[in-house]
């Protein structure tokens, strides 16, 4: 059954926009069809389509759809987003497939790439919201400076963590460092890593160093490999 993001009220769903184009003219849904809606904020539910106008599609008799896919925990990534943008982009429709709240583009001493097509990120994300079958949408944030996440984030009620590669300063490992059923933000530095001055500034700001192993990985990999950590450890 298809899922489709839209405006819930009462017993009643709109779906507008580009939602409703792609149910009309591409998946061309009748009058009568069954299909799953929600919220964005973690609801999902089943209804039937009862008028298709214009620019809405219309859903009633709305029924709670149980959410398997409800997790323990809150998780978000800055990452420095990579040269290629279809990595950053490939990085976040699996980490929405296997439990992501929010992504943070963040710029860094070492950024390959300082602009981003955010529009087009936040397209990736519904697209692996509904592929996916989440009812909750993933939040892509604007791009930010790396000094002013850390500092926005400053009194995080959840674990912090920064990994980086820098072997002069002390790390832990993420095994180690994880405590169970929390909040948690991650910071992902570029192919060239952070800088020591960032990592440092981060440790300062409460972020916990710590490593992903041994192995070298790419950027999209290691963001990838913490949202895949979390995803195990509350299994």
């Amino acid at each position: 059954m298809n899922l489709f993001l839209a405006h819930i009220q009462q017993d009643n769903a709109l779906i507008s926009n580009e939602e409703a184009h792609h149910l009309k003219k591409v998946l061309r849904k009748n009058v009568g069809d069954q299909i799953l809606v929600t919220d964005g904020l973690g609801n999902l539910f089943s209804g039937e389509i009862i008028a298709i106008e214009t620019k809405n599609v219309v859903i009633s008799n709305l029924k709670e759809f149980e959410n398997k896919q409800k997790r323990s925990y809150h998780l978000e990534v800055a990452i420095a987003p990579t040269k290629q943008i279809d990595r950053t982009a490939f990085f976040l429709e699996k980490a929405i497939e296997v439990g992501l709240d929010a992504i943070h583009p963040i710029i860094t001493f070492h950024s390959e790439r300082r602009k981003i097509n955010q529009e087009r990120l936040e397209r990736v994300g519904l697209s692996a919201m509904k592929q996916s079958l989440k009812g909750e949408k993933t939040k892509v944030n604007e791009l930010i400076k790396f000094d002013d996440l850390i500092a926005k984030y400053k009194d995080f009620e959840g674990q912090k963590f920064i990994a980086h590669c820098d072997d002069t300063i002390e790390k832990t490992s993420l095994k180690e460092a994880l405590t169970l059923n929390g909040s948690y933000i991650f910071l992902i530095g570029p192919e060239g890593d952070f800088s020591k001055a960032e990592i440092e500034k981060a440790i300062q700001y409460g972020f916990k160093s710590i490593t992903l192993g041994n192995q070298r990985m790419r950027t999209e990999t290691a963001a990838l490999s913490t949202v895949m950590a979390v995803h195990w450890a509350h299994q």
